[in-house]
C-alpha cells in the first residue's frame, strides 16, 4: 500500500500549479485517451507474446495511467478517489455472491453465472 501513496504523491508532484511538469499539468480526461489506449494496446500485446518482462512493464503504464485518471477525476470535481476506488471494490464484492455471501458456485461455469446475474440485478438497481 505504501506503493500506492506514492504514485499517487509523485502525480500530484507533477501536476502542481507551480513546480510540477507543465505537460502534466494540462492533462485531462480528454488527453488522457489517447495514452490510455496506447499502453493498452502495448499491454495486450505483450500479454499475447506471453513476454512476462514485457507484460510487468506495460501493467505498469497501465497502472500508472489509471492514477493519473483518478487525480484527474478528483481535479475536476468527478468523484474522490477514495469514493471511485471504494464504490469499484463494493461492486465487485456485490458481483461475487459466491465468494462474499455463501451462494455456491463449485465450477467456472456457476461462477460466471452467479456473476453475470449479481451484476445484471446490480444494474437494474442502478
Amino acid at each position: 500500500m505504501q506503493e500506492i501513496t506514492k504514485i499517487i504523491k509523485t502525480i500530484q508532484a507533477l501536476r502542481d500549479k507551480d513546480t510540477g511538469c507543465p505537460w502534466d499539468r494540462e492533462q485531462t480526461m480528454s488527453t488522457l485517451i489517447k495514452p490510455l489506449q496506447e499502453e493498452t494496446d502495448e499491454l495486450i500485446e505483450a500479454m499475447e507474446d506471453k513476454d512476462r518482462e514485457h507484460i510487468a512493464e506495460e501493467l505498469g503504464d497501465v497502472i500508472w495511467n489509471a492514477f493519473m485518471l483518478l487525480e484527474v477525476a478528483e481535479e475536476e470535481g468527478i468523484a474522490e478517489k477514495s469514493k471511485i476506488l471504494s464504490d469499484v471494490n463494493n461492486k465487485m464484492i456485490c458481483r461475487h455472491p459466491h465468494v462474499f455471501n455463501g451462494i455456491a458456485a463449485n465450477s467456472k461455469e456457476e461462477a460466471i453465472k452467479v456473476y453475470s446475474e449479481a451484476k445484471e440485478k446490480h444494474k437494474k438497481s442502478h
